[in-house]
């Protein structure tokens, strides 16, 4: 094995390594989860993106292509990699109930079910409106790969982004930093500020920025109204899955 695979295989495994690491010194020290300050947050955030992004780069380097422009497969293992690792970071260090792993209301899953068609159609006029004073939209990249990919790499970017990417993001907007925000600034505040900082994760799509802030308020509600995040994972789902469906076909 050249020492070139032996880095790609380390940069892959890193996150991991790293947010396994710390939960199991939580573990053996017995410390249970603290909800600590504005670090915890810092460093969930830092596992998300991060981490993703440097598996991304050993992925890519795994499988033979540039790093710069990762093909489908080793873009979701990254990710995934990524969301996994601050997942686990974010469990190990917050109580379940500041997270919103609760009970939710009937009224919050039903809203969860009718989000996803709202959302779209309130993104299609968006898009549309823009187009009409002539700024173009730019697909995002993963919705691009997706197009052209076998089915094999196609069905792992479709978990990725229907299952994957909600669950990751859910527990570190909604759950981390929400649950993180509302006890420093208020109910109110937290979810409207937690909704902002989502949509403004994706500055690489400008023109999803804005509909994505609204969307990501929206969520914020929900889990402010609702009591958890179980139906802003659903919501969060079913609006990518839509998503995916409608950009597949166009």
């Amino acid at each position: 094995m050249s020492a070139e695979t032996l880095l790609n295989a380390a940069l892959v495994a890193t996150p991991l390594l790293v947010a396994g690491a710390a939960a199991l010194r939580r573990r053996v020290q017995g410390q249970r989860a603290t909800d600590a300050g504005p670090g915890a947050v810092i460093r969930a955030f830092i596992t998300l993106i991060g981490g993703s992004s440097v598996a991304t780069i050993g992925a890519a380097g795994l499988r033979g292509g540039a790093i710069d422009a990762p093909d489908l497969t080793a873009t979701v293992i990254g990710s995934a990699i990524g969301g996994l690792s601050a997942v686990i970071m974010i469990l190990s260090e917050s109580r379940p109930e500041r997270l919103g792993l609760r009970g939710a209301s009937g009224a919050a899953w039903l809203a969860a079910i009718t989000l996803p068609a709202v959302n779209i159609g309130l993104s299609s006029a968006w898009v549309w409106l823009l187009s009409s004073v002539g700024v173009t939209q730019t697909t995002q990249a993963l919705m691009d790969d997706m197009r052209g990919a076998e089915s094999p790499a196609l069905l792992l970017g479709v978990l990725y982004a229907t299952l994957g990417a909600p669950i990751a993001e859910e527990l570190a907007f909604r759950g981390l930093l929400q649950g993180w925000l509302a006890e420093r600034r208020g109910a109110v505040p937290a979810s409207v500020g937690a909704g902002l900082m989502f949509g403004a994760l994706h500055l690489a799509d400008p023109v999803a920025v804005l509909p994505l802030m609204v969307f990501g308020v929206a969520l914020g509600e929900l889990r402010r109204r609702g009591g958890g995040i179980g139906p802003c994972l659903l919501a969060h789902a079913g609006n990518n899955a839509l998503a995916v469906i409608v950009g597949l076909s166009a």
